[in-house]
């Protein structure tokens, strides 16, 4: 384990939780969604997936 859970926000808002582990491996979970993030939440799935492809933590 690297970092601890945490929150990770949008629009000040939890969006939902992240850790990081050794060797660049992040779990990343999305709160009050299932599988379905870009259809039931997609403004988070935006932000994640811009992040991810520019390389910035989340």
């Amino acid at each position: 384990l690297k970092t601890p859970k945490r929150p990770w926000l949008l629009d000040g808002q939890i969006g939902g939780w992240v850790t990081d582990y050794h060797g660049d491996l992040t779990f990343l979970t999305v709160k009050g969604v299932g599988h379905m993030v870009t259809k039931w939440a997609p403004a988070r799935a935006d932000y994640i997936i811009k992040q991810f492809l520019m390389d910035k933590e989340i």
